[in-house]
């Protein structure tokens, strides 16, 4: 029999993985050209005040920027791994 702790710790744990995908999921970007010609990133993510990345100096820079924003959040979710994905069905 488990304890009850250990229960409560395996469910919030797979339901907080839950909750952090979603938001990496639905994350947003959205590049912005500003007054004085360089580039910034509006990252929106839910649950989370919107962000902003500044001081681009090309399109191209701040693209490259939320690709590498992208990779760092996947690699940051202990649950994006396809094994864990296969066996816990998400």
């Amino acid at each position: 029999m488990h304890a009850q702790g250990s229960l409560i710790g395996r469910y919030t744990a797979i339901h907080a993985g839950n909750l952090y995908g979603q938001a990496m999921a639905d994350a947003s970007y959205r590049v912005i050209r500003r007054a004085d010609d360089s580039f910034a990133v509006e990252v929106t993510r839910p649950g989370a005040l919107p962000q902003l990345a500044v001081d681009f100096a090309t399109e191209a820079e701040a693209e490259a920027w939320i690709s590498q924003d992208k990779r760092l959040w996947q690699a940051a979710d202990p649950f994006s791994t396809p094994v864990y994905r296969r066996r816990h069905g998400f």
